[in-house]
């Protein structure tokens, strides 16, 4: 198997911060076009409710914490309710996918050890680790880095 990483060799000209990365993904939102993960049924969506999450990220190579307001629709077909998660978010963790991929590209071209890796970025080892298998089961259905909006099995 050859992997190809030029995703590595990409983040450095990103030139939006993650902040407004995750602003322009919300702005373009359309939810007529969404999909319910649930009932399949698409244009059902409405504008439901929002909470608060943290986002861990980078900014001049510092790390910083941003609060984001998440998006919640409620499919009127069914009754579902789901995040809304841009790309920029992976379901169920507060790291940004560029601060991920930061760290991962650290780890992938041995540029420090893992002890200075985890040092640098103030990251357990099985953060680090964590990091690594996530980027390896990229193909799970769960970890859909493309799709917008992640199920919850919640029904109000």
């Amino acid at each position: 198997m050859i992997r190809i990483f030029n995703l590595f060799c990409k983040l450095k000209n990103i030139k939006l911060s993650d902040q407004e990365w995750f602003d322009r993904a919300i702005a373009k939102l359309n939810l007529s076009e969404q999909v319910c993960p649930y009932c399949d049924s698409k244009g059902q969506m409405i504008l439901h409710d929002s909470y608060s999450r943290y986002m861990i990220t980078l900014k001049a190579n510092h790390i910083k914490t941003e609060i984001l307001q998440i998006p919640r629709v409620k499919c009127a077909s069914c009754g579902h309710t789901h995040a809304v998660l841009p790309e920029i978010l992976i379901p169920y963790t507060s790291y940004s996918i560029r601060f991920i991929l930061t760290v991962l590209k650290d780890y992938f071209l041995s540029t420090h050890t893992v002890e200075k890796i985890c040092e640098m970025y103030q990251i357990a080892h099985s953060t680090l680790y964590a990091f690594r298998d996530l980027f390896f089961s990229a193909g799970r259905p769960c970890i859909r880095f493309s799709s917008l909006i992640v199920s919850e099995k919640k029904h109000l």
